[in-house]
């Protein structure tokens, strides 16, 4: 099995807060990462996932589905915003 088919980013979220490469807490988002090979699922930093990431040539993917999760944070952040912006308008 190719290294670049083993390991895939499954997605950027803030469903867990720590790292469980090097178990920094408190994190904002951490980056799912899937073994194809062993079935097995972790999540990291986005520093920790990285550094090997390099090495298995994901480093793009993993850019990207940070990017992605920025621009969803920002664009829930501005509709929170609006919601309100708009209630207030209206009492």
């Amino acid at each position: 099995m190719n290294l670049n088919d083993r390991f895939q980013v499954l997605a950027v979220n803030d469903s867990a807060d720590f790292c469980e490469c090097c178990g920094r807490k408190g994190l904002k988002r951490v980056v799912w990462v899937l073994d194809n090979e062993t079935g097995e699922h972790k999540h990291f930093g986005t520093t920790c996932v990285l550094a090997p990431s390099k090495a298995f040539g994901l480093d793009k993917e993993v850019g990207a589905a940070i990017r992605q999760f920025a621009h969803e944070q920002a664009a829930a952040r501005k509709a929170e915003w609006l919601n309100r912006v708009k209630y207030n308008k209206a009492a």
